[in-house]
């Protein structure tokens, strides 16, 4: 089992944010890089908004790395999370999905989480708990 720790900033935010009733459930299409581990990530969020502005929210995540671990290939994770819009931050876990792994990640296995990088920056920081690779 390893660590891998990896800060990503997004690079793309698309919301439907035609309903503006709460609560309210609205799809999300996001873009990330990563220089840690050499990746994007796009994101498939469904967030459910409540009246406070606040959202929880699930989501699928493809990761497609050049240098994770020193490999090159790609993931999937599923999870959920939480936004909190008094801070502008969120937090969550994943799974990485059994099988879903490509090329020199193609045994990929394990679980995660992310949160705020540091007070005040737009990054976040995912930690990776590796199974195997």
């Amino acid at each position: 089992m390893s660590l891998v720790t990896a800060l990503v900033s997004f690079t793309k935010w698309d919301e439907d944010r035609s309903i503006t009733t709460t609560p309210r459930v609205t799809p999300a299409h996001v873009s990330f890089t990563s220089s840690d581990i050499k990746a994007t990530l796009q994101t498939e969020y469904l967030m459910t908004y409540v009246p406070n502005g606040n959202a929880e929210f699930i989501f699928t995540e493809t990761v497609e790395a050049k240098d994770f671990q020193g490999k090159m290939g790609s993931f999937v994770t599923q999870g959920k999370g939480s936004f909190d819009s008094s801070s502008h931050s969120v937090v969550g876990s994943f799974e990485i999905v059994k099988g879903s792994g490509t090329a020199g990640l193609e045994n990929a296995s394990g679980r995660g989480s992310f949160g705020p990088a540091e007070k005040g920056s737009s990054q976040i920081k995912y930690e990776f708990v590796i199974d195997d690779v």
